[in-house]
Formats: C-alpha cells, sequence, structure tokens
C-alpha cells in the first residue's frame, strides 16, 4: 500500500505542474501503439472503422470529402497511379447506412479560418451520418483530432484528412498518393490506444457534442458514454487537454501546457521536443530554467524551418534567442541545445532533389520516462492561449480544443518509450539504430547533421544519409524545392555558417 501510494505521487509530479489545475485523466491498464507517418495510421485508421460494430465517434478540424486513405499495390513501370482503395467519405457512409453503426463527426467551423464544414454537410446530407459543426468565433479552433470505435479502441490522429498529408515513413520528394505532384512529404506521429485511456479520449468528444447538443440543439441526440473499457495492458496513460474557456467550463483547461511544464522540470539527461511550431513562452522558460538547473541536461528540437503560418518564422526565431542561441551563427556549434529539420532526398541516374520534409507531428520524450504524443503545438493557441494578441479578442479565452495523451515510464531501463524514440530517430537517420555515446545523444545529431550539410556543399548529393539537417534561420521560401544538380547555393542557408545577403 505504501509503495502504491509512493508511486502514484511520482506519476502525480511528472504529470501536473504546481500550477496545474485541470483534473488527471490516469489509467495504467492501456496498451499503446505508435503509428509512425500516415500511410501506417491512415490505414489503422480505416481498418478500425471498418470493423466497428456499434459506435464511430470522429473528431477532426479539417476533412475533405475526396480524401483516399488506402491504396492498391504501387504501379510497375513508369507510368500510372496507384489506384484508390478506401475513400474515408464512401466508408463511413456505408458502415452507418449498410451496418447501423452509430456514426458521429464533430468537425471544426470557424469563421475566421476555412473549414470543410460545407463540402462534408452535403457529403452526408440525408444519410444516418451524424454531423456537427463546433463552431469557434475567434483566433481559436476545435484542433483535437481524434477517433474511437466501440468504446475499446481509440486513435489520437496527427494529421487532417487531406490528401497532401498522406505519406509514407520513406517521405519519397514525389508521390502520387499525396494528390498533387507538389505536395511536399510530411512527417507526423498518431497513436492508437486500449484500455482505461478509451474512457477519457471518447469521454472529451461526448462532452463537445453534448454541449453543442444543449447549445444549438434543444438537447437532441445527446451521447451516453460507453461501458468501462477492458484492461488491455500496463502502459501508463494521462490524457490531458485544452479546453477553450467559457465552454465545457468557465475556466476552460490547461492541462497539456501543465503536463509539459512537470515533465520538463524533472528533466535530468535529454529533452527531444518534435513539433510544429515552437513559439510558446511559457515552454521556452521552462527550457531555459531546466538547462540552468541541470548542467549535464542536453536539449534536441526538430522543428521546422519555415512554418506554414507567415508570422511563426519570426515568433520561433526569437523563441531560440530566448534559450541563448546566436541565430545569426550556427547552433550546431552550441554543446547543449541542438536545432534541427528534415528535409526528403531523392536520387535518379539523372538527378537528385531535395525538398523539405514538413513537420506536423507533436511529440515530447525526456529521458526515456515521459513521452507526449497529440494534436497541441508548442504555440500560444494551443498551450495558453493567445497572449501576444493583447488588447484584441479577450486573449486569455482565445485557447483552442486539443488532446494529448502522456505515457510514463519511470522504473525501466529498457522503456517502451526508449524503444519508440529509437525507432522513430532510426526513421530521421536513415534506418540506422543509434547508440548513445559518452557525450550523449545530441552529438550524434550533431555529426549527421554536419555529414549532410558537407555532402550538399560538396556535391557529393548520394552521401546525404537519412534527413536530418541543421535549422537555420536564413532559409528563403523559394528555396524550399530545388534541384540539386549543379546547385551550389546551399551555404546560403547557413549550413556553412554563411548569412544570407
Amino acid at each position: 500500500m505504501q509503495r502504491d501510494k509512493m508511486n502514484a505521487k511520482l506519476e502525480m509530479q511528472w504529470f501536473t505542474s504546481r500550477s496545474g489545475s485541470s483534473p488527471l485523466r490516469m489509467t495504467r491498464d492501456n496498451h499503446v501503439e505508435v503509428l509512425q507517418d500516415n500511410e501506417q495510421a491512415f490505414g489503422r485508421i480505416t481498418e478500425a472503422i471498418r470493423n466497428a460494430t456499434s459506435s464511430i465517434y470522429l473528431m477532426q478540424y479539417e476533412f475533405h470529402q475526396g480524401f483516399i486513405t488506402t491504396f492498391d499495390s504501387w504501379p510497375t513501370g513508369n507510368s500510372g497511379a496507384p489506384k484508390p482503395r478506401d475513400v474515408l467519405v464512401d466508408l463511413l457512409r456505408d458502415k452507418a447506412e449498410r451496418d447501423g453503426v452509430r456514426t458521429c463527426i464533430l468537425l471544426n467551423e470557424n469563421l475566421l479560418a476555412p473549414d470543410t464544414m460545407g463540402q462534408i454537410h452535403e457529403v452526408f446530407y440525408g444519410t444516418s451520418v451524424l454531423l456537427r459543426g463546433f463552431p469557434e468565433h475567434g483566433p481559436r479552433v476545435m484542433h483535437a483530432k481524434t477517433l474511437t470505435v466501440d468504446g475499446v479502441e481509440a486513435y489520437i490522429i496527427g494529421s487532417i484528412f487531406r490528401q497532401d498529408f498522406w505519406d509514407s515513413s520513406e517521405h519519397p520528394v514525389r508521390d502520387p498518393r499525396r494528390g498533387l505532384e507538389t505536395a511536399s512529404p510530411k512527417h507526423d506521429v498518431s497513436l492508437c490506444v486500449r484500455g482505461g485511456a478509451v474512457k477519457h479520449i471518447e469521454e472529451f468528444f461526448i462532452q463537445l457534442w453534448n454541449y453543442l447538443s444543449d447549445a444549438q440543439f434543444g438537447g437532441n441526440d445527446r451521447l451516453e458514454p460507453s461501458p468501462p473499457p477492458p484492461a488491455a495492458g500496463t502502459h501508463i496513460v494521462h490524457i490531458a487537454r485544452s479546453v477553450t474557456p467559457r465552454t465545457l467550463t468557465k475556466r476552460g483547461e490547461r492541462g497539456i501546457l501543465a503536463g509539459y511544464r512537470a515533465a520538463i522540470r524533472r528533466a535530468k539527461d535529454f529533452i527531444y521536443l518534435e513539433n510544429q511550431y515552437f513559439t510558446n513562452e511559457v515552454i521556452v522558460a521552462e527550457l531555459r530554467h531546466a538547462l540552468r538547473r541541470h548542467r549535464e541536461l542536453q536539449l534536441i528540437l526538430v522543428i521546422n524551418q519555415t512554418p506554414n503560418v507567415p508570422l511563426y518564422q519570426q515568433l520561433q526565431n526569437k523563441s531560440l534567442k530566448r534559450l541563448g542561441l546566436d541565430v545569426t551563427r550556427q547552433f550546431i556549434d552550441r554543446p547543449r541545445i541542438g536545432v534541427f529539420t528534415l528535409w526528403a532526398a531523392d536520387h535518379t541516374a539523372e538527378k537528385s532533389e531535395l525538398q523539405p520534409c514538413y513537420i506536423h507531428s507533436k511529440v515530447g520524450i525526456i529521458d526515456d520516462e515521459w513521452m507526449t504524443i497529440g494534436s497541441a503545438n508548442l504555440d500560444d493557441a494551443s498551450l495558453s492561449g493567445q497572449e501576444k494578441l493583447i488588447p484584441f479578442f479577450y486573449s486569455r479565452e482565445q485557447l483552442s480544443m486539443e488532446l494529448n495523451a502522456m505515457l510514463l515510464d519511470p522504473t525501466s531501463s529498457h522503456s517502451e518509450i526508449g524503444r519508440f524514440r529509437q525507432a522513430l530517430w532510426s526513421e530521421h537517420f536513415g534506418n540506422i539504430q543509434l547508440k548513445r555515446s559518452a557525450d550523449g545523444w545530441l552529438a550524434q545529431w550533431k555529426r549527421a547533421a554536419e555529414a549532410n550539410a558537407d555532402a550538399i556543399n560538396t556535391q557529393n548529393h548520394q552521401a546525404i544519409q537519412g534527413r536530418v539537417f541543421p535549422y537555420s534561420t536564413d532559409i528563403r521560401v523559394q528555396d524550399a524545392h530545388r534541384e540539386l544538380r549543379g546547385f551550389v547555393q546551399w551555404a546560403r542557408l547557413g549550413l556553412r555558417g554563411s548569412r544570407s545577403k
């Protein structure tokens, strides 16, 4: 009994900061499976929907009507294209109409940002599929992306349902399965969960659905929770949320931010953050304090060179300055901080091509003991509210709806979290299994990034290994996609420390 209390106290310390007031939705009977990239994630989602027998609850930010989740075999020869196998709207309609599975879809609907509510409403109009838009009125969105099936299996989905987000772990520069030949490679991570945590993932969907029932539909079509799911394993999982104030509760929730803060404060060896954005000042402050507290602590950041929000590149570089980085020099020179980005390279006998591999994942790993995967970016909209918008829009209330799973494995020297990290890094490094050296993990990241930078600058393009490159503040959008043949201006990217003119 005493040991159980000590373990519970330790788990609480990893998941919640002193300032965190959100509920701790923690279960210890889970099985989790990390799904790297969307060929795997979309395939598993399709399989789960096809096997559903009682309920399908889907929450998405963006859902395009022609979205294809799976394809038949890759065509042979130099012509042709993969044949679509599953179109998601058709599969969902069939499950509701033919099989009688209760199918409810909650879709972001926004007055400022574009949404896909209109086209999806048209597709499902007159069918048994229940569709609702979750209306947002400011610079915030319903950004959480989840699927729960039959109350026993849940998916925390990384990507929106748009064709150009389809990608494999190989990340070829060109892939017709992305819909457009010009669509860039995209890296993402999703999570499949079975066990007690499914209840808390489904709970978020049901709370948002019933909130709309009461506010807009006269209490009609309210949902009841599924029976408690059976135990499926031994993984410790906390479901953390960001909730817009004055919706489900008056104050909302900032549980994801609290979870990040608590975990960063306990870090001693390394912090690995792989995220679409890196602009939140609270996270930056916590990282700065952690690096000061522990002289051996290393920070590895994998972020986009050019975020898809125009102002974010400037804000991102300010965040790096607050960490003590001189943004006019190579970050690769820093002994305890490494900032990297991902590029995809294709080589043929005729030419070589390089294109940014857009990072859409939201992954955090600390000391191989704590991990998070979910929908929340490391920006204000996902974590703390749009404080920078003062005096507009009541900034503290401009917090998006988000959901992350936080996993804990604090006792094992060969943890499941460590195995996932190795699998993820192996993809980034070109299927090389890294071994920790005496000077920690960061040195290997720097050596790989430097080697790829040298391969570019010496035009030895065949020597590029994996996708890891140094981050540079000087990248220009027009440089984002070029053929490497005869190209020597890559020094402009800061890969050798030079400044763009």
